[in-house]
This record gives structure tokens, C-alpha cells and sequence, in this order.
């Protein structure tokens, strides 16, 4: 069923003053919200990532931003020392956790930043190493383009690759004891892959959607892990299914049973598209085509490896590369919910 009639179509690209600080263009950096204790308002932390292109990885960050969309305005960038880019971050508590790394190689996988102080610890925030152990003797393979969610007191993360090998191993950290676990899971357990993309509903189900395997091949399947049985199934849902993709963006709306999807690419060109999936009906509705003369392609047009989280009332997208402008980009463009 459509839900166009309440649906505000249009992408809202901000335009901010020059003369405030802007950061620079980014891609495969990571990106968690929080509340700002004094006034609720929605800030958007962004870490890491680099300059690079595609499928080249080029002067990897060490900073850390932060967007208050209250005041639509970017808050002075903080370097934190340590280069992450293809990670990811997670919010516990007050608390950014930081998994992965680009260079496989290194001993620390895990950091954490306190961001409790919201917009007035800009300059006093640090990344501090997370040393974990574990409760049968072995730890994950270090590894970058996996995801991470939250379930409980728990990080799970799952695939991503270590440059000789692509995973489909899960595995559970819980962020009190910093221990990781294995949870045995059942069902339809995904094929491994990479740069696929990931959100929790109902904080029960984790979904996970398209990427990439060793062979070059894309996936446009998705999944549902249910974290109290800890079975995978393999969605066959109807309507307008997206096609096969890696590197794209998807989230959770935070109110209705709906996933939003868009962007990534095909391993030969940024895909330039929109969809909402309604979990209660297990569908896909396409709501844009980057064919079309529309705002969504002048604003939007094929976007990889962005931010793209619900934020209050909004979509926050930014960063990432815009096949737009065959650049990376650093616009802040908003998009609101689902009325």
C-alpha cells in the first residue's frame, strides 16, 4: 500500500554561512546521535573516515564532528589522534563505542568517547582504548566494513573482511564486562559479505541488508535476526525490490514499522534510488527514481558510505560519495519522517 499522501517528498538541502567552520568532504567515516542534556535537541557526532575515492582509501581522520540541528550548525572539529575509517560506532549510555579498523593489523579494536557533556565538551573529549577479554578463549578477527548495532548491554557485529577473507561470523560484546561471546545462531544465516548496512526494530530484531562477497557479488537480500531466539530469516518480501547493492544506507524509522534504504553501488556505478520497507506488511515501496527530474536527484542523486540517521523528526544525511558531483561531499541535507 502507498503511503505517498503522508509523505513530505522533498530533501532539504541547508545552505550554511560561510563564515561559520564547515568540515571537510568525507566518506566510510561513522556516525551516532544523542540528546543534548540542556535543551533535547538532536546532536549528530561523526568520527573518522577519509578524502579517498570509491575504492581508494586516502587520508584517513582522526576528527571528531558534531552537527547541533537545533541551530544547524556545525560545532568546532575535535582530533581525537586515532585514524579509523571502513568502522563503525555505536551508542551505549552516553557513550560512542568505536569497532574496526582499515588496517587490520593493529592490536586495539574497540574505543570509547564520552559524550555526556554534549556541545560544551567539544574541547575535552578523548578517545580512551578498550581492552576486552573473552568467554570461550577466542576474540573476532579484526576486521573493517561490518556492521554494529546495539542490543541491551551488548555491541553485536557481524561480517565485514580482513583483506584476505570475507566473514559471516556474529558475535556479541557485552559493553559492561567488555567480554565477547559467540551466540549460537539458527536459521537462514547469511552468506558472508561486506559493506552491507544494518538497523535494529523494536529493540528486538536486527535487519540487515545487500553488500558484497569475495567473488565481486553484490546481494539485494534481506534479513531479521531475532535477538530472543537469536534465529536468522531470510525476508522474501513483495513490491518494488531494490536491486543487488553494497555500500549503501539504511535505517530505522523510530515510530513506525518502516526501513528506509537508498544509495550504495552495483561495483560499477552509484545507485541513485529511494525505498521504504514496511515490516508489517513485508514489502518494498520505491519512493524515487533517480531517472526523474525531481528534487531527490538534483539534491540526492547516487550517495555512498553517508551518514543517514533519524534525527528528532528528520533523516540527517551527509558526507559520502555524490554521483552528482563525482566528489565527496559535506552538504548537510535533511529529510523528515514519516508523518
Amino acid at each position: 500500500a502507498s503511503h505517498q499522501l503522508f509523505w513530505d517528498s522533498y530533501f532539504h538541502p541547508l545552505t550554511l554561512p560561510s563564515s561559520e567552520f564547515i568540515p571537510q568532504p568525507l566518506l566510510r567515516h561513522s556516525t551516532v546521535v544523542t540528546v543534548d542534556k540542556q535543551d533535547g535537541s538532536p546532536l549528530i557526532w561523526i568520527y573518522g573516515g577519509d578524502h579517498g575515492h570509491l575504492t581508494a582509501i586516502r587520508e584517513v581522520q582522526t576528527t571528531l564532528l558534531c552537527f547541533d540541528l537545533a541551530h544547524h550548525k556545525w560545532l568546532s572539529s575535535t582530533p581525537l589522534q586515532v585514524q579509523l575509517t571502513e568502522h563503525s560506532a555505536v551508542l551505549y549510555g552516553d557513550e560512542m563505542i568505536l569497532y574496526g579498523d582499515y588496517r587490520w593489523g593493529s592490536h586495539i579494536s574497540v574505543w570509547r568517547c564520552d559524550l555526556s557533556a554534549g556541545r560544551t565538551a567539544m574541547k575535552n573529549l578523548h578517545l580512551a582504548p578498550q581492552l576486552t577479554t573473552s568467554s570461550i578463549g577466542a576474540k573476532p578477527k579484526l576486521r573493517s566494513c561490518h556492521i554494529a548495532v546495539v542490543h541491551g548491554d551488548e555491541m553485536i557485529i557481524h561480517g565485514g573482511w580482513n583483506q584476505s577473507a570475507t566473514f559471516n561470523d556474529l558475535w556479541a560484546l557485552n559493553l559492561k564486562t567488555w567480554e565477547w561471546r559467540m551466540p549460537a545462531v539458527t536459521g537462514d544465516i547469511p552468506t558472508p559479505r561486506r559493506v552491507h548496512c544494518a538497523c535494529v526494530t523494536e529493540g528486538k530484531f536486527m535487519w540487515i541488508f545487500g553488500g558484497f562477497n569475495d567473488n565481486g557479488g553484490s546481494f539485494n537480500d534481506l534479513y531479521r535476526l531475532d535477538f530472543e531466539t537469536w534465529t536468522w530469516t531470510l525476508m522474501t518480501p513483495t513490491g518494488d525490490l531494490p536491486c543487488a547493492r553494497s555500500r549503501a544506507s539504511m535505517a530505522a524509522d523510530p515510530m513506525k514499522p518502516l526501513l528506509y534504504l537508498t544509495g550504495g553501488w552495483d561495483r560499477r556505478k552509484p545507485i541513485s534510488d529511494f525505498f521504504v520497507y514496511h515490516i508489517e506488511e513485508n514489502s518494498w515501496e520505491q519512493m524515487y527514481k533517480g531517472t526523474s527530474n525531481s528534487n531527490f536527484s538534483q539534491v540526492m542523486g547516487g550517495v555512498v558510505q553517508q551518514s543517514f540517521v533519524p534525527a528528532g523528526k528528520w533523516l540527517f544525511i551527509w558526507g559520502g560519495w555524490s554521483s552528482n558531483t563525482q566528489s565527496i561531499s559535506n552538504r548537510v541535507v535533511l529529510k523528515r519522517l514519516f508523518c
